[in-house]
């Protein structure tokens, strides 16, 4: 049985650079991953360049704009020390958000051409001094509350009317 819609609802930091703000809550409008080392050895030629695509193959922004939410690209990596590639590559994806597992959720969406939205509040701002732990859990209670009232609303919108109110499919080749 395949689900009509996914929803990957989380937290996530945040580039005050490109405008993120602590608990606003953002629809993903690209994923990348940014630190998938795939060496360019032979046998292998060309998967480097492969990590370097958006994987997000439904566009939301119906959604972003009936609930009256920012839209921004999220970098997924798996852990939170970043090399210099790693951050040469979410700097050319112009990420908004850095989280660890939209771009596992957005890729096996696609590969099973499923309908996906990805929800992300901001709890802290990656490019700044980071919070401390009083801080982070302020941050975190704010951001939950946000997600917790996005997430239903976009609920809400899902059970009320054809999917492409939500979003449509695109490739992503």
């Amino acid at each position: 049985c395949q689900p009509d819609l996914v929803l990957n609802v989380g937290v996530c930091g945040g580039y005050a650079c490109r405008g993120a703000e602590i608990g606003q809550v953002y629809v993903a409008d690209a994923v990348y991953f940014h630190d998938r080392r795939v060496p360019d050895f032979p046998g292998l030629e060309g998967w480097h360049e492969y990590f370097k695509k958006n994987f997000l193959a439904f566009d939301a922004r119906p959604a972003a704009r009936a609930l009256g939410l920012p839209t921004g690209s999220v970098t997924t990596g798996d852990s939170f020390a970043a090399s210099e590639d790693d951050a040469a590559r979410i700097e050319e994806s112009g990420a908004l958000l850095k989280e660890m597992e939209a771009g596992a959720y957005a890729w096996t969406a696609a590969l099973n051409r499923t309908p996906i939205v990805l929800l992300k509040a901001v709890t802290d701002i990656v490019d700044q001094e980071h919070p401390n732990e009083a801080e982070f859990l302020e941050n975190l209670h704010r951001a939950s509350e946000h997600l917790r009232d996005r997430t239903m609303a976009l609920i809400d919108l899902a059970s009320s009317g054809p999917l492409d109110r939500i979003g449509v499919e695109v490739s992503i080749d």
